[in-house]
């Protein structure tokens, strides 16, 4: 789904922000991108969703080569990409429900289908009290919840997330994570930027680790502690079931 060939990225006047960088990442994998902060996690995410193209080597998404996709391609290959930026991008004018169901509307759904399953994922991430929230009501982790909600409820082929479980406390994280989790087995790739190792330790996926501009997989350490399952099934799974 992805494949990096010999990137590199730097700003005009600046040092390689990453560089040499070769992995591929696997149709329906879960993988968590580690590294101190200021590593490059957050750039190698933008790279994924062409927010910045590559300095100099090859980079492949979906099978297409970057460097030839247009400017007008480019909006059409992000619908299939789920994206939860560290900075939120809320639309202030919405509500937390007409933000979460904005990609639905996008893509043509049913207002029927909206009106069910977005109030449903919002209580999923603990905001059912909040559907008519303006975004600047809400907290900086209730506006994170919201964002993550949106990311997902298009159910994207790839979803990619800049430190989702930075504004939350650790049962929050975890339920988000394990929403993370269920969307996976739907077949999403999952690519998680976080540097909350305690996190990553309660987990077996394999790790893209960043550091010192450079990137290498790390395999997972195997699930150490059991995930705690929340109280009910998740959105995802009762879409699965019925």
């Amino acid at each position: 789904m992805i494949q990096f060939d010999r990137v590199e990225l730097r700003y005009p006047g600046s040092p390689a922000i990453l560089r040499d960088v070769s992995f591929a990442v696997e149709e329906g994998s879960f993988q968590f991108i580690t590294g101190a902060s200021g590593a490059g996690k957050s750039s190698l995410l933008k790279l994924m969703y062409l927010g910045l193209k590559p300095s100099r080597g090859r980079l492949s998404l979906f099978g297409e080569n970057a460097e030839a996709i247009s400017r007008d391609g480019i909006p059409a290959l992000r619908r299939r990409i789920g994206i939860v930026f560290q900075d939120f991008r809320l639309i202030p004018h919405l509500s937390a429900l007409d933000n979460v169901a904005l990609p639905l509307r996008i893509a043509g759904a049913r207002e029927s289908a909206i009106r069910e399953y977005v109030p449903e994922l919002l209580e999923w991430v603990g905001l059912s009290g909040h559907l008519d929230a303006l975004p600047h009501t809400l907290s900086g982790g209730q506006q994170q919840r919201v964002a993550i909600a949106r990311a997902v409820i298009g159910r994207p082929q790839l979803l990619l997330a800049d430190e989702p479980t930075g504004n939350v406390d650790d049962g929050v994280a975890v339920r988000l994570l394990y929403l993370f989790e269920e969307l996976h087995k739907m077949g999403t790739t999952v690519l998680i930027a976080t540097h909350n190792r305690a996190l990553v330790e309660r987990f077996s996926y394999s790790c893209l680790n960043v550091e010192d501009g450079r990137v290498s997989m790390v395999r997972g350490p195997g699930m150490r502690r059991p995930v705690p399952r929340p109280v009910g099934d998740s959105p995802a799974e009762r879409q699965r079931g019925g």
